[in-house]
Formats: C-alpha cells, structure tokens, sequence
C-alpha cells in the first residue's frame, strides 16, 4: 500500500446505522443476541467479504445453520450477499453494510 492510499484508508468515513426507534432497538438487539451472528460479524470487520463456506470453517458450524444466521443478519439489513464465481462454481459471499451501530435512547 503505498503512503497516500494508507492515508485516506485512516481517514475513510465510516457507515454508521443510527437506531432511535425502540421497535428497531429491539429488532437489532435481538439479532445481535446471538454469539454466531456475533461471529459471523467480527469476521466481516476482519474481511472485505467472505464466503458462508468460509465462515462455515472458521466456525466449526455447519453450513445450513450458517445460512439460517446470515439470513437474519441480511433481513434485519446488516450485511449484504452476493454470487461469485468459485472453484466449484458459484459461490454466496456477505459483506457488512456499517462499520458502527449507534443506539439513541
């Protein structure tokens, strides 16, 4: 990385979700009460993106139930999938939407 590309990435803007709605409070509190979805999150901020497989391994837990996780996760808008293409074809990758939740109550 050269100086000036590791200057702006210190100083990138950060997406951050406010929440002020206590219905959303409670939304998001309950999908983040969960230590997988916990999981799934923290290795989203160490990565750009990752595949369900990925997280699968890193995890120990088995895909389906991955899957079930990262969909709560995507419905409740905190992270985003997409495809790529694989080694074995076409693979689900996620990539967190917000790199801070601030809760006003």
């Amino acid at each position: 990385m050269t100086e000036s590309q590791l200057q702006r990435s210190k100083f990138r803007r950060l997406n951050t979700l406010v929440i002020k709605d206590q219905e959303e409070i409670r939304r998001i509190a309950e999908v983040l009460s969960s230590p997988i979805r916990l999981q799934i999150l923290k290795y989203l901020s160490e990565y750009e993106s990752i595949s369900l497989k990925t997280i699968s391994e890193l995890t120990g837990t088995p895909l389906p139930i991955i899957s079930k996780h990262v969909a709560k996760l995507e419905k409740a808008g905190l992270i985003i999938s997409g495809i790529r293409n694989g080694k074995r074809g076409l693979t689900k990758v996620v990539k967190k939407r917000f790199d801070r939740i601030i809760v006003r109550i």
